[in-house]
This record gives C-alpha cells, sequence and structure tokens, in this order.
C-alpha cells in the first residue's frame, strides 16, 4: 500500500518517512493502531522511521488488522490472558510486565485482551533497521520475518 506520510532525510542521506504514529489498514482504510488516544505519542516530535505510543487501556478486542511498518509490543503493566488471531489460527497467552512480541511488517491479525495493560507500542520503517545495519551488514534489504 503506497502510502502518503511526508519524509524527513535520515542517517546516510536516505529519506525515511515521518511516522505521525502507529498505524494499521483495517478494511482499507489506515487508522490508529488502537481505537483510544495514547498517553504519550512521539507524534508531535516527528521523528523519522519510527513513532512510539504508551497506553493504559482495559481489557479490549483490537480487530483485524494489518501492520504498515515492522511492530515492537512491550507490556509494562498486567498479567492477563490474551488471544491472537492469525493465519486462521487462534493462540492463547499470558501476559506479564516484559512481554515483548515483534511482527514483521504485514503481519494480519487481531487481539482479544482479558483485563487492563500499560503497554508501549511502536512502528519501525524497514528503511530504519537498514540503515542501522549499514555499518556492518552490507545488505541492500531488510526483512523481519515470521517463525512458527
Amino acid at each position: 500500500m503506497a502510502s502518503s506520510r511526508p519524509t524527513d532525510v535520515g542517517l546516510a542521506s536516505r529519506c525515511l518517512p515521518v511516522l505521525s504514529g502507529v498505524e494499521v489498514v483495517r478494511e482499507g482504510r489506515v487508522e490508529p493502531f488502537l481505537h483510544t488516544h495514547p498517553t504519550l505519542s512521539s507524534s508531535s516530535v516527528r521523528w523519522a522511521g519510527f513513532a512510539v505510543e504508551d497506553y493504559s487501556i482495559p481489557a479490549c478486542v483490537i480487530p483485524r488488522h494489518e501492520h504498515l511498518e515492522n511492530f515492537l509490543h512491550v507490556v509494562l503493566r498486567g498479567s492477563v490472558k490474551y488471544e491472537v488471531l492469525t493465519r486462521g489460527r487462534v493462540f492463547d497467552f499470558r501476559a506479564s510486565p516484559g512481554t515483548t512480541f515483534i511482527l514483521p511488517q504485514g503481519t494480519i491479525d487481531e487481539l482479544r485482551w482479558k483485563g487492563p495493560t500499560h503497554r508501549i507500542v511502536v512502528a519501525i520503517h524497514p528503511s530504519l533497521l537498514l540503515n542501522a545495519l549499514e555499518e556492518t551488514a552490507q545488505e541492500r534489504n531488510i526483512e523481519l520475518t515470521e517463525q512458527g
């Protein structure tokens, strides 16, 4: 999906998009990851290549969506059960402080959180990772892939 996001010049003179927040695609529309306002957000800073948001939310369903960027999720507070629906399967997990997941760009999932959590979510543009590894990896592209 083509993005209309503005760009900013990043390290190594590569253009990185300025991410206005952690966004996903739902039913063909780009929208915020969660349907509630974050308690903290990097959106006003306009960082190139990544966005950070902090949420304290009750039990919720995060409807089916596709991640536009690589995605990092860390639970800071709350010990709760949750379900992940992805690739036609349902996975049951228990989250506690420190529970972390990293999803590659393009992952499609739905989540059902059974209790309240305080969490941080981060969207990371693939070019930012490539720039970070450029001096040592000498690769033309980097891709996070799902294992399992």
